[in-house]
């Protein structure tokens, strides 16, 4: 049997549940691939999650007290209180018992109202009033990798990123754990600043700092920056660095579910 953070699909994650827990979700999982035909699973951070189009939509796991279901944005449910009323929940979760499961109706509105408001969100958020002028990328290449900044942050539990000019602010219920950044004081760079361990951003420029660098301002508090606009971005390290930054900040409620 492997450790929830070491599965890789859901049939396994499920394997590691109680069986009326894993009864429950294999119930769940089943009404949300009705609700969205074609959407694919996979596991996001140590839970069962789905998305549709690259998009995450809708997830859910076990913990020994309760299951859980996460629309995967932190603004969702605010629209789902009287739906929600008897069970407990945050900006970003829902607890339910086994034998109290979530109504099956209530779990196809969730996933619906969740693509929905995937298929309309941001389609032009990477068009300026202003026009940016970064150097080594086109504009489809800038929308694009800026997009994949925006899903990888809406995938951490209540986070969210909010746009402050062309830039983004990467926050948890408030609190900012890294920027994305697009021309900052017109240097017609894309970069993304994270919080790191004191001592980590040295190391990470020292091995490479064509990629990384020490940023201005926020480099002095343990911040790194790593560079966006180069060939061969590796999405797989920007998301752990999002997720270190993440855990440094969010409530600790919060950061050990990733």
């Amino acid at each position: 049997m492997k450790t929830k953070s070491a599965v890789t699909t859901i049939d396994e994650y499920l394997a590691n549940v109680s069986a009326e827990q894993g009864a429950a979700l294999e119930k769940l999982r089943k009404q949300i691939k009705a609700a969205a035909p074609g959407a694919e699973e996979y596991i996001n951070y140590g839970i069962a999650a789905f998305r549709l189009d690259g998009k995450a939509f809708a997830g859910f796991g076990a913990s020994a007290k309760h299951c859980s279901y996460y629309p995967m944005s932190g603004s969702t449910l605010s629209d789902f209180k009287k739906d929600l009323k008897g069970f407990v929940t945050s900006k970003g979760a829902i607890q339910f018992q086994p034998d109290k499961p979530l109504p099956a109706a209530l779990v196809k509105k969730l996933v619906k109202t969740r693509i929905a408001e995937n298929a309309k969100k941001r389609p032009a958020s990477s068009i300026k009033k202003t026009p940016i002028v970064l150097t080594h990328l086109t504009n489809t290449e800038a929308a694009k990798r800026r997009g994949c900044i925006i899903d990888l942050v809406e995938e951490l539990p209540e986070a969210a990123a909010k746009e402050l000019g062309q830039h983004l602010s990467l926050e948890v219920r408030g609190r900012r754990f890294a920027w994305f950044l697009e021309d900052h004081h017109g240097d017609g760079r894309m970069a993304l600043h994270c919080k790191t361990q004191r001592g980590e951003c040295a190391k990470l420029v020292a091995a490479n700092p064509e990629r990384f660098h020490i940023p201005k301002y926020v480099g002095a508090h343990g911040w790194v920056g790593l560079w966006l606009d180069l060939p061969g971005i590796d999405w797989a390290e920007v998301a752990n660095l999002l997720a270190d930054a993440y855990r440094m900040t969010a409530p600790k409620k919060l950061a050990v579910r990733i």
